[in-house]
C-alpha cells in the first residue's frame, strides 16, 4: 500500500512540474507588454513553442498574462495557435484548444524574431 502512495506522489509531482515552463525573453512590444517564449520542440519545417504575454495591472487590471502554444512553419513564416490559456488575477485559468489556421508573421511582429532565431 505505501508503494501505490509513493508512486501516486511522484507521479503527481512529476504532472505538476512538468506544466511549469521557463520562459525566455522575447521583447517588450510598443505597449510595454513583457513577451517570452519555451520552446517545445522542432519540426520538418518548423517549430513548436509556448509563448506567454505579461500584464502588468495598468495594463490589463482582469489579466495577469495570456500563454499560447504556437506551431511555427518556416518554409512560409507562418504560424497557428494550437493552445490559448488567458491567466485570470482572480479567477482560475481559461483555455481555449482550437486549432486556428496558419497566418503570416511580418517583420514588424514579435514573433518574428523568434522564427529567425530558430528557422536558420
Amino acid at each position: 500500500m505505501k508503494k501505490i502512495g509513493f508512486s501516486l506522489l511522484v507521479l503527481g509531482a512529476t504532472l505538476l512540474n512538468a506544466q511549469k515552463r521557463d520562459y525566455l525573453l522575447l521583447n517588450n512590444d510598443k505597449n510595454g507588454v513583457k513577451w517570452s517564449y519555451s520552446f517545445d520542440k522542432k519540426t520538418n519545417d518548423g517549430f513548436y513553442s509556448w509563448v506567454k504575454a505579461d500584464y502588468t495591472e495598468q495594463q490589463d487590471p482582469m489579466v495577469e498574462s495570456n500563454e499560447y502554444f504556437i506551431q511555427f512553419r518556416c518554409s512560409d513564416k507562418t504560424m497557428s495557435d494550437q493552445i490559448v490559456q488567458i491567466n485570470y488575477r482572480d479567477q482560475e485559468h481559461q483555455m481555449d484548444k482550437t486549432k486556428m489556421p496558419f497566418r503570416s508573421i511580418s517583420e514588424n511582429s514579435i514573433f518574428y524574431s523568434l522564427l529567425k532565431k530558430q528557422c536558420k
